[in-house]
């Protein structure tokens, strides 16, 4: 589920800001995309709850704790322009990129 979480987050983020901007980012922060992880994380928990019969990785309290607290934060209008002054800060290069 949390990886759900990440990756939808991911397309989300650059989607607003495309839509906002008309610039899509999301080419220079490809790096930062997870849903790579994401899906072997699936494969690996589907062999696992085979293998352990009745086991739900997605079916866990902390998970579900974890997932509304995400929700809480991402839902705030703030988070996506804190979110990418961090990521600006953090890649420098990018400003330059599209500054003229």
């Amino acid at each position: 589920m949390l990886w759900q979480i990440v990756t939808e987050t991911h397309v989300l983020f650059f989607k607003t800001y495309k839509n906002a901007c008309g610039v899509d980012f999301s080419k220079d922060f490809e790096y930062a995309n997870m849903s790579i992880c994401g899906n072997k994380w699936l494969l690996i928990t589907e062999e696992l709850g085979k293998r352990a019969k009745g086991i739900n990785f997605n079916d866990n309290l902390r998970c579900r704790h974890a997932w509304n607290d995400l929700k809480a934060e991402i839902d705030r209008t703030e988070f996506f322009d804190e979110a990418a002054g961090e990521a600006l800060d953090l890649n420098e290069g990018i400003i330059e990129k599209y500054v003229a």
